[in-house]
């Protein structure tokens, strides 16, 4: 049961994977973002999906992964049935957002974020994932100046 594991907070947006939640995660004691999906037909995709989050992660340049746990039916909540995926939360903008507000990056976080994303594709590599859709929307910049590769 995810409820061992997690408690759901506030609702949040809902995207195309399902419904994302702000949560607790009781083991790892930490704020986590939690996404229930309920189309669960691709079963296959899915798993390799959450295979290769519980292959690369705990890399300071990937966002992390909390694990994924089946919610069964329930009668009394049944929005709450789905899989539920614990992930890093964080606050912050993707290089997508920086380069759509600012005129242009200075040369020093240029390379600062090249080299952050590179030490996350290196860890990818290690793990033998290619990482499918690089791009400026899936690299983070926390608030705290991390770079993170998502999705």
């Amino acid at each position: 049961m995810p409820r061992r594991y997690l408690q759901l907070l506030e609702p949040g947006c809902e995207d195309n994977y399902g419904k994302n939640y702000n949560g607790w995660h009781r083991k790892e004691q930490k704020e986590v973002a939690i996404t229930i999906i309920k189309d669960i037909e691709n079963k296959k995709a899915i798993q390799r999906e959450v295979d290769i989050l519980e292959a690369v992660k705990g890399h300071k340049n990937v966002i992390g992964f909390y694990g994924a746990f089946y919610h069964p039916a329930s009668v009394k909540m049944p929005e709450r049935e789905g899989l539920w995926i614990s992930m890093e939360r964080w606050s912050g903008v993707s290089v997508q957002d920086l380069i759509n507000t600012r005129r242009s990056l200075s040369e020093d976080w240029i390379a600062y974020i090249c080299r952050e994303v590179l030490q996350g594709l290196c860890h990818l590599h290690k793990q033998e994932v290619i990482h499918h859709d690089l791009r400026p929307q899936n690299i983070i910049v926390t608030s705290s100046a991390d770079v993170k590769i998502s999705k």
